[in-house]
């Protein structure tokens, strides 16, 4: 049966971690800051939100390790490519029917002028 009741989603808002980043080597020889930000849409809410137990719902404590485990275990040269490693280590950790979203921002993007960083997001779902 269809849940034809409240939508679920829950957000990691600007996790920070240090990776080995950059298109050069010279670049990625010291870990520099990125920021995740994570969106998981649930098909329907967690069991937690009736239960109020840990065990029925997203540990975001988990989640977080996934994404520092990551960037720790390897180099990248591109956040595409870290986003896409990031979405296949959470993709599990996020429970079955629940379709993730998550954003790498890396604030230090060595480009003249550009303040606010490069950012690059994926998503498994369509529309907004």
């Amino acid at each position: 049966m269809e849940w034809a009741g409240p939508t679920a989603t829950l957000r990691l808002l600007e996790l920070h971690c240090a990776a080995r980043l950059g298109c050069s080597a010279a670049e990625r020889a010291s870990p520099q800051p990125v920021v995740f930000t994570v969106e998981i849409r649930f098909e329907r809410p967690p069991e937690g939100c009736w239960s109020d137990e840990l065990s029925e719902a997203i540990d975001y404590v988990l989640l977080a390790d996934g994404l520092r485990e990551v960037v720790a275990r390897k180099e990248f040269r591109l956040i595409e490519h870290l986003a896409w490693q990031a979405m296949q280590v959470l993709r599990p950790l996020a429970g079955d029917g629940a379709r993730i979203g998550i954003t790498v921002n890396k604030p230090r993007a060595p480009v003249e002028g550009l303040h606010g960083g490069a950012e690059f997001s994926l998503k498994d779902w369509v529309g907004s």
